[in-house]
C-alpha cells in the first residue's frame, strides 16, 4: 500500500466543493482537461525535478506519461494524464515528503490544486482554502484553517502563512524566493532539504 498527491485545475476543486459528492473526483467527466500549454509546462517541470519517463501510452483524452523518481534513496512516481497528475510512493517518510514537497511546488502559478486523497484537503501554495474532509472517517492530523464563511460558493480566504507540509501557523521561515512557508518542525525532521535556509 502506498501514498498519493493529485494536482487538477483549481477549477476541479471549486466544482467539486459546490458539488459535496464524496465520489467527485473518481468520476473522469468531472475532471477538468488540462489545456496544452498546462500540460506542457507539467511535464517539463517533472522532468526539471529528476523525474524520468518511463513509458507512454496514448489515450482518446490525452496521453499518459509515466515518471519515476530514483534519488538519494528516495523513490517516487509520477503519472501525467490529460485532466491530473498523480504523484505516489511507498510509506517510507522521506517518500512522502519528498512527493508533498514536489506537489505543493507544482502550485505556485495558481492554476493547480494539490488534493490529497488520505486527508481529503485541497492546498495551494502560499495560501489557506476552506478544506473539505470529504470523508468523515478520515481523520487529518493537520490543523486544518477555519473558514470565515459557511459555504463553500463564497470566494476562498485570504493567503495565510502556514506551513506547506503539515499545514502548522507555528514557528514559520519562509523559504526561497516563492513565498513558501514551512515550520521549524519539518525543517528538523528533513534537514537535507533545506541545507541552504
Amino acid at each position: 500500500m502506498g501514498y498519493s498527491v493529485h494536482l487538477y485545475r483549481k477549477e476541479v476543486r471549486d466544482q467539486q466543493q459546490k458539488s459535496h459528492d464524496e465520489s467527485f473526483l473518481e468520476k473522469e467527466e468531472n475532471l477538468l482537461p488540462f489545456t496544452p500549454e498546462q500540460y506542457e509546462h507539467l511535464r517539463k517541470r517533472l522532468e526539471t525535478y529528476d523525474y524520468h519517463q518511463t513509458r507512454s501510452i496514448r489515450a482518446s483524452k490525452g496521453d499518459q506519461i509515466f515518471f519515476l523518481k530514483d534519488d538519494n534513496g528516495v523513490r517516487a512516481e509520477a503519472l501525467l494524464t490529460g485532466s491530473g497528475l498523480y504523484f505516489s510512493t511507498n510509506w517510507s517518510d522521506d517518500d512522502i515528503f519528498e512527493i508533498c514537497l514536489n506537489a505543493g511546488e507544482f502550485t505556485d502559478t495558481e492554476e493547480f490544486v494539490k488534493y490529497d486523497p488520505q486527508t481529503g484537503e485541497w492546498e495551494m501554495m502560499g495560501s489557506a482554502y476552506p478544506l473539505v474532509q470529504l470523508n468523515s472517517k478520515k481523520k487529518s492530523s493537520r490543523k486544518q484553517s477555519k473558514p470565515t464563511t459557511k459555504s463553500p460558493l463564497f470566494p476562498p480566504l485570504p493567503r495565510i502563512e502556514q506551513c506547506m507540509l503539515c499545514g502548522s501557523t507555528e514557528n514559520l521561515r519562509n523559504y526561497g524566493a516563492t513565498k513558501t512557508f514551512y515550520c521549524l518542525s519539518c525543517m528538523d525532521k528533513h534537514p537535507d532539504y533545506f541545507s541552504d535556509s
